[in-house]
């Protein structure tokens, strides 16, 4: 039933209030389903990317309730290639960025966070001002 309301664009606190769930609850259900969630990599190459983590909150932004999803889009496309929910770690975007990888990139664009000179070639990373454009603009 959540993945339905989920699907429907219903947030976190109205499923919580229909199903009388706590947020944590609910929250906690769509990491499960977003761990298991089996989606295909386009089949495409030599493409410029961006990647953004943005954090999402439940009750007043509280940490306890609050979770990040990272994600990279296309950026010809605007389209979102891979996606990984949980902590902001270096192993959760580390997974992001090697797959990616795998469909040979051009260009990666991301913002300066200080863990991504760490995980991403040399050749292939670029922080710039405008380099985000389209991906900051989703949110």
């Amino acid at each position: 039933m959540i993945g339905v309301l989920n699907n429907e664009g219903i947030g976190v606190n109205s499923m919580a209030r229909v199903l009388k769930f706590s947020p944590g609850t609910i929250i906690n259900y769509l990491r499960k389903i977003s761990a298991n969630a089996c989606f295909s990599i386009p089949d495409e190459s030599n493409q410029e990317y961006e990647v953004d983590e943005i954090r999402t909150f439940v009750r007043k932004n509280n940490p306890q309730y609050g979770t990040w999803i990272m994600y990279a889009i296309n950026r010809a496309s605007r389209k979102v290639i891979h996606f990984i929910v949980g902590r902001r770690t270096k192993n959760n975007l580390r997974a992001l960025i090697e797959a990616l990888q795998k469909l040979n990139p051009k260009r990666i664009h991301t913002d300066s966070l200080n863990i991504y000179p760490g995980i991403i070639q040399k050749n292939l990373h670029r922080t710039w001002i405008h380099g985000t454009n389209y991906i900051e603009k989703n949110w």
